[in-house]
């Protein structure tokens, strides 16, 4: 008799802590993102002009209620050109690493977004090469005076 009121209660345990693990959904949590995209300005000769990036950190509340979060970003020596919102500090980790804070305030089932658009004071790993094909081939541009020119004739794709 014992054994069969244990599995009862066991039972019915088993079955409450389904129905309550339904209330809090895995949706009902605060999501950050971050995203970096690089702009680069290059000239018809491949050659690099300027170097621009950007960094979106997104803050997203699934809660019903108003949260509020200090958000932590390292950033490389980069002159900040632009902040969306200004950060509470900014502290110097190493020679070229810096610590970014903000505080976020963000209103329930909503989403903040902090953007930085940046400048990178040394040169980042990246090869940029352009070509120009006509007709099938690989051509290249010839420079006339302060002009670039591509030699094509009428017709040529």
């Amino acid at each position: 008799m014992k054994a069969k009121a244990t599995i009862v209660i066991l039972l019915i345990f088993v079955i409450s802590a389904s129905a309550c693990s339904h209330a809090l959904p895995f949706s009902s949590i605060a999501t950050v993102s971050r995203n970096v995209s690089i702009k680069v300005t290059v000239n018809p000769l491949s050659q690099i002009k300027s170097i621009s990036e950007t960094t979106t950190i997104s803050v997203r509340n699934n809660f019903s209620y108003p949260l509020t979060l200090y958000v932590h970003d390292i950033e490389t020596d980069v002159k900040i050109s632009e902040c969306s919102d200004p950060p509470v500090v900014v502290e110097k980790l190493a020679e070229s690493l810096y610590l970014i804070t903000w505080k976020v305030e963000v209103d329930p089932f909503k989403t903040k977004e902090i953007r930085v658009d940046s400048i990178p004071k040394e040169e980042l790993p990246l090869l940029v090469k352009i070509f120009y094909r006509v007709n099938g081939k690989e051509i290249k541009p010839v420079k006339e005076g302060k002009m670039l020119k591509l030699k094509v004739n009428k017709g040529d794709k």
